[in-house]
């Protein structure tokens, strides 16, 4: 395991308010930004393993120790974030943003905001664990109001909360400490707020739900190499929480596992329709001109040269008038 001896009261302290626009106290803040980034890895082991799913993954990523355009020129808290990988981020990407405005897409940048997430956060009052849905969320948003429509899944959602509850706060919309009823009614209120739609909330780091734990600095553990095993197990209490609301291809309340897979057949053809004439561009028939008969999954193109009919990549052919 990671040898990690805690935080101290200059770590917390790199987040007081009057520091937070300063550009002098970048170093202290880098200094607690690296602390997260070394246990960073041993952290995301442990929810892999605990998210007990054959081939499950997660990646992790750290927001910035620096004030600059995307945190409004306001460091007043470092986070360590666990969510999906870059490559499923990109995948949902222009579902996401397909109902924010060019200018929140440029205010708000930051991947963590748009997608459910775990995280470990540092300010100047302590230390905060959680599961969190902030309103740029969409997919992941719509995915659960949806699921909570089937009163099983919504009976499966109250379950998590209140076991959840006799360790963690819940919060909507900034209102701490409701109960699961409350969650659930204000998820599912969502709808009339446009689902995939982001809520305006007044302000953009307010999320739409959060279920978290806080720590103070003052907690003698936080200071020792014990914290390390703490956030180990308040992250894995909320791995339950965060595959319920998660969306992935098993668990699609949207239907979006088939628009994906549309885009993608769009992606792979090239704009290749049946019957265009084409040239091979590369490979054995290379150089030759044929007309296309018909478009198969991954990118296959089957094309008429003279009498033979050849299978070629899209990639491989150019279309020609």
């Amino acid at each position: 395991m990671v040898r990690f001896s805690g935080f101290t009261a200059e770590d917390f302290d790199a987040y007081s308010p009057e520091k937070w626009r300063s550009n002098v106290f970048n170093l202290n803040r880098l200094m607690v930004k690296q602390k997260l980034e070394h246990i960073a890895p041993t952290l995301l082991n442990g929810v892999i393993d605990a998210m007990e799913v054959p081939g499950g993954t997660l990646t992790f990523g750290l927001s910035s120790e620096h004030p600059d355009l995307w945190n409004n020129h306001e460091v007043k808290q470092q986070h360590l974030y666990f969510l999906r990988p870059e490559e499923e981020r990109t995948a949902l990407f222009s579902r996401v943003s397909r109902a924010r405005s060019m200018g929140s897409l440029l205010d708000q940048p930051s991947p963590y905001l748009e997608h459910v997430h775990l995280a470990v956060t540092i300010a100047q009052q302590g230390l905060q664990v959680r599961v969190c849905i902030m309103p740029e969320a969409t997919v992941d948003r719509e995915n659960v109001v949806l699921k909570i429509r089937d009163p099983w899944q919504q009976s499966e959602l109250t379950s998590l909360l209140n076991d959840l509850a006799q360790r963690f706060t819940i919060s909507v919309a900034g209102n701490p400490h409701v109960e699961a009823s409350t969650a659930i009614e204000a998820l599912s209120d969502s709808e009339t707020h446009s689902v995939g739609q982001p809520r305006q909330l007044g302000k953009a780091d307010i999320p739409i739900l959060n279920v978290a734990r806080d720590l103070d600095r003052g907690d003698p553990d936080i200071q020792s190499d014990r914290i390390l095993d703490i956030l180990q197990s308040d992250l894995h209490a909320l791995i339950p929480l965060y595959r319920f609301i998660e969306w992935r291809r098993d668990n699609d309340h949207v239907e979006l596992g088939k628009e994906l897979k549309q885009e993608q057949e769009v992606r792979l053809r090239k704009g290749l329709e049946k019957n265009d004439p084409v040239r091979i561009t590369d490979g054995l028939w290379a150089g030759k001109t044929g007309k296309v008969q018909a478009i198969e999954a991954r990118g296959q193109v089957k094309v008429l040269v003279g009498t033979l009919t050849v299978q070629v990549k899209a990639d491989d052919l150019q279309r020609i008038s």
